[in-house]
């Protein structure tokens, strides 16, 4: 990075008795964005908001400070990261302390601090710091988009809104965009920065004009944006005196959103553009485990396509929430959501979402919901049949698998299961015909019946009857002809059936019925 050597008269490191932002006419009312910080904070509906009225009051509530030196104001640029002046950046893991819509206080350890480098590698006045955890929406508290404009030059003559460390606020005018490069400070270090400038005239201007001085580093300055909503411009890193003037310089920070971006990719997220390009996306979808059955585990793929623009910050939430949703480049969030800093235009990502169980039977639906910076939110759903199954009609027993006998009629509960009992309750009869036996019978020498479900294929059930001479493992086949005839249904989803046997023979002859499940 090729520097311009700008003469200051300091850098805006604090001191035990520094003083703030400095107002042309300071007004309590106007000026402070928090009443009596920092011991007792309270959100000023009045601060530049000279109708008082609270519907018009930007949401800074993502401008915090560390708790162990509140001049150290700090940004949040999204649910996890924060920005500030490298020279003056808190301690690792310290605090940041955030003033929430209802005016309570939370607290967020930071666990990394990264200073983002030029484009020659040299350390810039700017860092980005990781919280230990996402900070959730229900608090209110919101992190600050940054001004996206198409160049750099666009940026000179925006109005701006500048903090101070002291939780009061002012104005000014981007002046111009340069390379900034500062006096040493610790240790012989030179700050080398993209920046910009805006300067104070002592002679005339707003009541509200400002300019900084010692302690106010890594305060930010921002632009109110399109949208009303504060768009985070620079955070203060110098300043000059001159004849009737003071100039204060900010690192640039969107000049620094590519290098930032790759490194909070990392969680999910990226920078959030002030004014995002608009996406859409498609959904697709199959399952990958056929057929779902009740109450057992499934997966189902979904291949979600992005539009013609990057969309940034994506989130994506199923519900009924599966146990877990994994793909390449997202990463978890809370229960049945997952998310990504970025995906590129016209590109397309395949998710697994794996369920645990569902305990419907029928028709459902998973619902997909994605959000992006730039799309709204999109709603896709997905129609399913889950089939019954024995492990939903186990659940809950004492003994759920298949040769358990929880009721203890010595009816194991496969076929319990098979031919309608109910496993609840000891029992040989069908629970909707006490006169009608649960277990088959030779009605005559000459004919097997037995109770079974309409719905067996559904539930994958088989139903062969066997016979054998002996009695011998391996010597027992099908009889697979006739078909066995329908006699009646004694009990909706049964169906009382009888099988004709083989004709008598010289020889013992045996016949079983053999209940199989392929679930």
């Amino acid at each position: 990075m090729k520097s311009i050597l700008i003469p200051v008269s300091s850098l805006l490191l604090a001191t035990a008795s520094a003083p703030a932002l400095q107002l042309r006419l300071f007004s309590p009312t106007a000026h402070q964005r928090l009443t009596n910080f920092p011991a007792s904070p309270q959100i000023n509906p009045t601060f530049l908001n000279s109708s008082g009225n609270p519907s018009t009051l930007l949401n800074l509530t993502g401008v915090g400070w560390s708790n162990q030196d509140s001049t150290k104001q700090l940004t949040l640029v999204s649910p996890r990261h924060i920005v500030g002046a490298n020279h003056h950046k808190p301690a690792l893991n310290s605090q940041v302390v955030f003033l929430a819509p209802d005016n309570t206080l939370h607290s967020y350890t930071i666990t990394s601090l990264t200073t983002l480098p030029n484009a020659d590698s040299s350390p810039s006045d700017l860092f980005l710091g990781e919280l230990a955890q996402s900070i959730p929406a229900t608090t209110g508290i919101q992190p600050l988009p940054y001004l996206n404009l198409l160049n750099e030059a666009a940026y000179a003559g925006q109005p701006l809104i500048v903090l101070g460390k002291s939780a009061l606020g002012g104005r000014g005018i981007i002046s111009s965009v340069l390379d900034f490069g500062g006096d040493p400070i610790t240790a012989g270090t030179g700050v080398q920065t993209r920046a910009f400038n805006f300067t104070y005239q002592a002679a005339a201007g707003s009541v509200d004009d400002a300019y900084c001085e010692v302690g106010d580093s890594g305060s930010p300055s921002f632009v109110v944006a399109s949208s009303g909503k504060p768009a985070l411009v620079g955070t203060h890193t110098a300043i000059a005196s001159g004849a009737g003037s003071t100039i204060t310089f900010d690192t640039l920070v969107p000049h620094y959103v590519p290098a930032l971006n790759p490194l909070m990719e990392t969680t999910g997220y990226h920078m959030i553009k002030a004014t995002p390009p608009a996406t859409s996306f498609t959904a697709s979808g199959q399952a990958l485990t056929t057929p779902i059955r009740s109450a057992k585990p499934f997966e189902f793929s979904i291949t979600l396509t992005n539009g013609s623009a990057l969309a940034e910050n994506v989130s994506l939430s199923v519900s009924p929430a599966p146990s877990s949703i994994s793909g390449a480049g997202w990463i978890p969030g809370e229960s049945g959501t997952v998310r990504r800093g970025g995906m590129p235009a016209s590109s397309a990502s395949t998710l697994t979402l794996s369920f645990a169980g569902l305990p419907a039977t029928g028709p459902a639906t998973l619902s997909l919901t994605v959000v992006s910076d730039g799309s709204g939110s999109q709603s896709f759903d997905f129609p399913i049949t889950l089939l019954p199954s024995f492990h939903a009609w186990a659940a809950g027993l004492a003994d759920p698998s298949t040769n358990g006998d929880s009721d203890h009629d010595s009816i194991p509960n496969l076929l319990e299961y098979a031919f309608g009992g109910d496993n609840q309750t000891a029992s040989h009869t069908l629970p909707a015909d006490p006169s009608q036996a649960l277990l088959p019978h030779l009605s005559d020498p000459s004919t097997l019946t037995f109770l079974r479900r309409t719905d067996r294929a559904d539930r994958a059930l088989t139903y062969i009857v066997e016979s054998s001479h002996t009695l011998a493992p391996g010597s027992w086949t099908p009889i697979e002809s006739p078909a066995p005839t329908v006699l009646s249904q004694p009990a909706p989803g049964i169906e009382k059936v009888s099988q004709s046997l083989p004709a008598p023979t010289t020889d013992p002859q045996f016949f079983r019925l053999r209940v199989e499940l392929a679930e």
